[in-house]
């Protein structure tokens, strides 16, 4: 049931207006006053108000009400005025009130003249004059109100008699009020307008803002979101009968008038608001109904000339239509730009007309649109409602648009244009070009409808070289999601489908199967098989080689591996990012191949700087697909360069996206990303959380043979050993480095598992075997020769070997390290070399490196690091020097203060996840965190907690 609903909400100034006219005419300064306006805009309520003010005044009042139906009796309205006086009054009282009054003027009040009434004769001058002789008689024993609903539907005979009356009543104790809807038909526009001629005039307007939403707190009984006040106003143009039947229809649904509830105004069957506008329209034109639907199928400023093309009409009937459309109010702009003046009322247009007949206008409009050169997106926008049009152009248009939203980044809009195509007559090569493209915009939605959609392009395609296309197309989506085996046979058929018709095609689909390849043990031989094939025959150096960029970042990562020398991998690198490679998003599988060089080469700011634009521009473009890669690479890089908490946030939004797409736990990309977020939880010290992520997707256990689950592997062996799971740590780790032996990849720079497992050996009380693990990772690293790989060897040898020795490796890991960007490594280095003081018995020197270690692993975020280096520091006998933190989300990461001060601020995790460009998923990760660091368990807590 809905509340009763406050009366005249905003209209303190109409009603001072009135109360104002009715204080003059008590005084003998008599008048009319017309409150004009649209139809529901409150005029009835406003009259209402006034009959209400006279009548605790002392006022007799006269009151009618016109309608449609009643303009046809004569006199109609002047019985409305009278009859309740003549049937109240004694037969004295009216003997006295009719003196002076001629009969016919009597006769026209009684019940048989109206029996005996004919339609549409006119009004005589003793009539006219005995009705104002009556007024008079009555204004002599007191102020009188005249009050006139509807104006435009009163009969001709009473309109006649109220067009003189504000001559006949000067100097008398009478007022008149009168209400009028703009733009409806009269059957007497002359003498409706010398009427108006002679008025004050009122007029009533949209609700405002605060008025809207005290009607939308009592209609709903709670206090609304302004995000949902707003939609409603806009619905319904703050129009206050129409935003009260929204209101009925949203209370009875239970709606609750929250930001999240706005979508529901566009999910409510809206025909029960028509009816009073069909009347109107059908008193209006025969026409209107045609015109508002051809309008509210455009959905958009429209020509005059195409609302008559639309609804099928002469553009000359189609103005006289519009111009008594826009006096009412229904149609706003002029006849160069004209729209509905509620989309609430759009919307239930729509919804009342037939399928049929909504395709046949949008068709009509699609077509119109064309021949005008409008914009493709607005032909398109039509074309995606109507069946198919059977028109060459149609599928031109909707490719064309697609290809446009999926460039400014709506690739779910793109995706329905596309499949919108499929329903036009298209031959096997059309449908099979439309399906790889519509697989493709898929791609940046959801994985699994992206691969179905290339899969079957594929089926149609028989000329080799967009079936070539096609196939790459798919094995980069199957890359995505780590089917490897199928992508491989793809394009080993695309590859012996095109001959040798196009050499840079091949070179590019080989490039693509050496990507594919490589992640698979039982396939990785031939990957570096062929790819130094083609390195044979088309050297990176070599310039104007189109396939050059994408060439050099695989072989960049394939030298990384093999460990022989950073200086090839750079330089190597450096040539595919001087090709802009990582911009291309249809790349993914070699953009993640040169951020993975870049890494292992200790190029970390590059890294860093490139993967951070990488991001900021998916975010512009929205694109599910480019954030799940660009926030997985930016993880992996973040944690290298001691961004801890930036790790923490991108491996989560990653997953979000991974998990948006449809990707499911342990497939492809997903898995740098949960490789990444172990690793910054090791760093922050949550352990437990750490394990509770492996477990929920399913991989603690055993894992796949393929290239990022050796990445993983590493991550859950450094997550073991610091839980002090020391054999399961040591297990992960040795399979770590003999699946990376395998993958002919013995570098420390793809990963240090030796100098990791070395720790678990010593504690496991096998020295031996930790002493030959560092040797041979130091080794390995001084062949590589970069700082940051050389000073993580460095210190595992000399926590091995302990004692003088020990304190020299790690003094030399420390200098190292000073010359890298890696200042996580460096404070780990810092922090062994002061753990290791302290224990031959140098407390003080110990002091100075365990200080700066602490700092620094602060400065990373790395909280488990800090710890340590402050327990160590004050066994050494010192303390860490206090720094000022502001306010109580101190502890907080960037991303979690970002969704902290945003969630404070009222916004629900879906308007934070819309703003920051990531999952809601996301978004309640971080405020996990929140709550548990802040020390709160509600969302209204959350501002005084973090002094926000």
């Amino acid at each position: 049931m809905v509340a009763r609903l406050p009366r005249l909400l905003g209209r303190d100034h109409e009603l001072a207006r009135a109360g104002q006219h009715l204080a003059a005419a008590a005084d003998g300064v008599s008048g009319l006053l017309v409150v004009h306006g649209e139809a529901g805009a409150g005029k009835t309520s406003l009259l209402n108000e006034g009959l209400a003010m006279a009548r605790e005044r002392g006022f007799t009042v006269l009151s009618a009400h016109a309608s449609p139906g009643e303009r046809a009796f004569p006199f109609g309205v002047v019985r409305q005025l009278f009859e309740p006086l003549l049937y109240a009054a004694s037969e004295q009282e009216w003997d006295a009130l009719c003196d002076g009054v001629a009969d016919p003027a009597v006769r026209i009040l009684r019940k048989e003249t109206l029996e005996n009434a004919e339609p549409g004769r006119q009004a005589s001058f003793a009539e006219l004059h005995g009705l104002y002789r009556l007024l008079i008689n009555l204004a002599h024993r007191g102020p009188v109100l005249v009050m006139v609903d509807d104006l435009q539907w009163v009969d001709v005979p009473s309109l006649r008699w109220l067009s003189s009356l504000p001559f006949r009543i000067q100097g008398l104790p009478v007022a008149g009020l009168a209400g009028v809807c703009d733009g409806e038909p009269c059957d007497d526009d002359a003498l409706l307008d010398e009427l108006l001629s002679r008025a004050h005039e009122i007029r009533v307007g949209p609700l405002d803002p605060a008025s809207t939403g005290e009607l939308v707190a009592t209609a709903l009984r709670s206090a609304p979101a302004p995000e949902f006040v707003h939609a409603c106003a806009t619905a319904t143009g703050s129009n206050a009968l129409l935003l009260s039947r929204l209101l009925a229809l949203l209370a009875d649904r239970g709606t609750e008038p929250t930001a999240e509830a706005v979508a529901v105004i566009e999910e409510l069957d809206l025909r029960r608001l028509l009816p009073p506008l069909y009347a109107r329209l059908r008193r209006a034109s025969p026409h209107g109904l045609d015109l508002v639907r051809a309008a509210a199928v455009l959905d958009a400023p429209a020509r005059l000339d195409h609302l008559a093309a639309v609804a099928d009409l002469e553009a000359s009937t189609a103005a006289v239509a519009v111009d008594r459309l826009s006096r009412m109010g229904l149609l706003h702009g002029n006849h160069d730009a004209l729209v509905f003046a509620h989309p609430v009322l759009a919307t239930a247009v729509l919804q009342d007309m037939t399928e049929g007949g909504r395709a046949l206008a949008h068709s009509r409009a699609a077509h119109l649109l064309r021949e005008t050169a409008a914009p493709t997106e607005q032909v398109a926008f039509h074309l995606q409602r109507t069946q198919a049009v059977d028109a060459p152009w149609a599928s031109d248009v909707l490719r064309t648009a697609a290809r446009n939203a999926l460039t400014a980044g709506a690739p779910e809009e793109a995706a329905a244009h596309l499949r919108r195509m499929l329903r036009e007559p298209l031959d096997d090569p059309e449908r099979g070009a439309a399906l790889v493209e519509l697989g493709n915009a898929e791609l940046h939605v959801g994985f699994d409808p992206a691969v179905e959609y290339l899969r079957s392009g594929l089926e149609h395609l028989d000329n080799p070289l967009p079936r070539a296309e096609a196939a790459y197309q798919t094995a980069r989506a199957l890359w995505l999601t780590g089917c490897h085996d199928e992508a491989i046979r793809l394009l080993d058929s695309a590859v012996d489908g095109l001959g040798s018709r196009d050499p840079a095609t091949t070179r590019r689909l080989r490039l693509s199967r050496i990507a594919h390849t490589a992640m698979r043990l039982s396939t990785v031989d031939r990957a570096v098989a062929e790819l130094a094939e083609l390195e044979r025959a088309h050297p990176a150096g070599a310039p104007d080689e189109q396939p050059a960029p994408a060439l050099a970042a695989l072989l960049s990562c394939h030298e990384s591996q093999l460990g022989h020398r950073a200086q090839t991998t750079v330089l190597l690198a450096r040539r595919a990012l001087d090709q802009s490679l990582l911009h291309d998003d249809n790349e993914p599988m070699v953009n993640a191949a040169l951020i993975i060089a870049l890494l292992r080469a200790d190029e970390l700011e590059a890294a860093w700087s490139h993967c951070d634009r990488e991001v900021h521009e998916a975010r512009r473009r929205a694109s599910p697909l480019m954030l799940a890669v660009t926030h997985a690479l930016r993880a992996l890089v973040a944690h290298r360069t001691g961004r801890v908490p930036r790790a923490l946030a991108d491996a989560p939004a990653a997953l979000g996206h991974c998990e948006e797409l449809g990707l499911k736990p342990g497939e492809g990309l997903s898995v740098w990303a949960l490789a990444a977020l172990l690793d910054a939880l090791v760093e922050r010290g949550e352990l437990s959380r750490a394990a509770e992520e492996l477990d929920a997707r399913g991989l603690a256990g055993p894992l796949p043979e393929l290239l990022p689950f050796n990445d993983l592997l590493f991550s859950r062996g450094r997550l073991r050993v610091a839980a002090g799971d020391f054999r399961q740590g040591l297990d992960d780790l040795l399979l770590c480095g003999s699946r990376w032996a395998a993958w002919q990849a013995p570098s420390p720079a793809v990963a240090p598992w030796r100098s990791q497992a070395a720790l678990a050996c010593a504690a496991l009380g096998d020295a031996a075997t930790a002493h030959q693990l560092t040797c041979e990772e130091t080794k390995l690293a001084r062949q590589w020769g970069t700082p940051r790989v050389l000073g993580i060897a460095l210190r595992g040898d000399g926590v091995v070997a302990r004692g003088p020795a020990g304190l020299e490796l790690l003094r030399e890991s420390v200098g190292v390290l000073e010359g890298a960007s890696a200042p996580l490594e460096l404070a780990r280095s810092l922090a062994e070399l002061g753990a290791g003081l302290r224990r031959s018995g140098r407390r003080t020197e110990a002091r100075g490196p365990l200080r700066r270690a602490a700092e620094l692993a602060r400065d990373c975020g790395a909280d488990a690091l800090v710890t340590r280096a402050r327990d160590e520091l004050r066994a050494s006998g010192g303390r860490l020097r206090r720094t000022h933190r502001s306010g109580g989300g101190a502890g907080l990461t960037e991303a979690e203060r970002r969704v902290a001060v945003r969630a404070a601020g009222g916004q629900t995790n879906r308007d934070i996840a819309r703003e920051l460009h990531v999952t809601k998923r996301t978004v309640e990760f971080h405020l996990t965190n929140v709550y548990r660091k802040a020390g709160v368990s509600r969302r209204s807590e959350l501002a005084a907690a973090l002094d926000l």
